[in-house]
């Protein structure tokens, strides 16, 4: 049996391409590539669905078919080779006799998916067509949807269903951040990689804040009452579709009225806020919902007791935006202050227990704030975080007054770390002292 050159896969007798990468069996070269559209007859009973492109397809001069992945009502869905950058792509294919209004729908989906970049929203490359047919290409996931996952081991552990839950509220907060409504949330749109890793797909119904005018749109069974009267969808309605997708993560069902699943008191409680039928009445933002999540995973519900108050000090708006998203959803209230100036105002008027401060900032350098605060009698704890990796600049910081220091660029797991070590420096007496840093 002949042997993949690319992928060392075995290749079955006849086939010209290999049916795990898409690259020719003969890799000799002398024959001129072409792109080939298949005329086949529909599969026979047993045999793999190939789809209406078989493995090898050359479309477009650039992408090799793989696989198909999944066909649904708006078409097909393949991995590709994207043979021009040399990665791995899932191209999303139209009906034949799709609808203008389908494909203004599709057109939609790469308009409003390319406005939200974060890692828990899947991304969406570009708009084509080939052999008479429209497609997208977007973020290949090598795993499974959410809805798959659910059907096949029931509900997720609690570790895990809090885990998916704090990734699916960060993409479901960064897509709000740019004003877009996502309008379809459910286990199918959610995809779940090899590593865990969790996406949000599928903004081919999602809109932006205030521009929505085909109010109906979405599927009925995750819309939020307020859509299904007819009233324009926002955010608070996307956070109705995410408490029924957490329902389903913590306990494998839908929620009904007759049934009664053994549910965490803490997360019902956060489950019920979301599917509160009045909007108002619901968590403002899905990093409220994580935040309450994370407050349950510490053992305690959220209001039991104050959250720990951070001030963040950077000038850097995507910096700042990601420290505050991270923060926010470990359970802690967060500040931010764009300038030295803005940093004295607020910590000397307000009270926090934590003040993460950047070096180099406008109006007055991170050094000046610390030695300013710590001239006026403020002990809230300070980490200071920088750039620079001078041993010289980390002592006068801490020589200033500080109690730690971080060197960017630092991972969310680093500054949970240092946060709790500072805490934990601050409440037990004789252990605080400034001076110390583990850089």
């Amino acid at each position: 049996m002949p042997v993949c050159r690319s992928c060392s896969t075995a290749v079955p007798e006849g086939n010209a391409f290999c049916g795990r990468c898409g690259s020719p069996v003969d890799a000799s070269g002398d024959t001129p590539t072409k792109s080939v559209v298949p005329q086949h007859p529909p599969a026979s009973p047993g045999l793999v669905d190939e789809g209406r492109f078989p493995p090898g397809t050359l479309l477009a001069q650039r992408y090799r078919i793989v696989n198909l992945l999944g066909r649904g009502g708006m078409g097909e869905v393949y991995r590709a080779n994207d043979l021009l950058l040399g990665q791995t792509v899932a191209l999303k294919f139209l009906p034949p006799a799709a609808s203008e209004e389908a494909l203004n729908a599709f057109r939609n989906e790469v308009r409003t998916a390319r406005q939200v970049s974060h890692p828990n929203v899947c991304r969406v490359y570009d708009i084509g067509e080939a052999e008479g047919l429209t497609y997208l290409t977007m973020e290949y996931v090598d795993g499974e949807d959410l809805r798959s996952l659910l059907r096949r081991i029931g509900k997720l552990p609690h570790d895990k269903a809090l885990e998916v839950a704090r990734k699916t509220c960060a993409g479901l907060a960064a897509a709000h951040d740019k004003g877009v409504i996502h309008r379809d949330l459910k286990p199918s749109n959610i995809m779940l990689d090899g590593e865990g890793q969790v996406r949000i797909a599928d903004f081919g119904l999602a809109g932006f804040a205030g521009q929505l005018r085909d109010v109906l749109s979405g599927t009925p069974a995750y819309m939020a009452p307020e859509q299904k009267a007819g009233k324009e969808a926002t955010a608070r309605s996307d956070i109705y579709a995410l408490g029924l997708v957490l329902h389903e993560v913590f306990t494998g069902k839908r929620p009904s009225k007759d049934s009664k699943p053994e549910l965490d008191p803490l997360v019902e409680r956060v489950i019920h806020q979301c599917l509160d039928p009045d909007p108002q009445r619901r968590p403002a933002t899905a990093l409220d919902v994580s935040a309450a999540m994370a407050a349950t995973a510490a053992g305690r519900p959220r209001g039991d007791r104050a959250p720990s108050k951070i001030l963040i000090v950077e000038d850097e708006p995507g910096i700042a935006f990601s420290l505050e998203n991270d923060l926010r959803m470990e359970g802690y209230e967060v500040a931010v202050a764009g300038d030295g100036v803005e940093a004295v105002r607020r910590a000397r008027a307000e009270a926090f227990d934590l003040i993460l401060l950047d070096v180099m900032l406008p109006n007055k350098d991170g050094f000046e704030v610390c030695r300013e605060l710590r001239r006026g009698g403020l002990d809230t704890p300070i980490i200071m975080l920088t750039a620079r990796t001078q041993e010289a600049e980390k002592i006068l910081g801490l020589n200033l007054g500080a109690d730690d220091y971080l060197t960017k660029p630092f991972s969310p797991r680093e500054l949970r770390a240092r946060i709790r070590a500072v805490f934990r420096r601050a409440v037990s007496p004789g252990e605080r002292g400034r001076g110390q840093t583990s850089i």
